[in-house]
């Protein structure tokens, strides 16, 4: 799968709202920090699309706004 450019921001200011620490908010969603430090660090999902759900699911958006458009 080809690497897709993430919106970063909704992750960060859900955390940043409901004061999560990185590794409180892999728990929240059931993904592994190392997912979250390349999404953040490198602004890409370079592994399948269920991340993207995972996320968007757990802070409840719809899946796309975490796509850059």
């Amino acid at each position: 799968m080809a690497n897709k450019i993430i919106n970063i921001k909704p992750i960060l200011n859900y955390m940043k709202t409901h004061k999560m620490s990185k590794t409180a908010f892999c728990k929240f969603c059931s993904i592994s920090y190392s997912t979250l430090k390349n999404i953040l660090i490198n602004n890409v999902l370079n592994m399948g699309v269920d991340k993207i759900f995972k996320i968007a699911f757990a802070i409840k958006i719809h899946p796309k706004e975490l796509f850059i458009h």
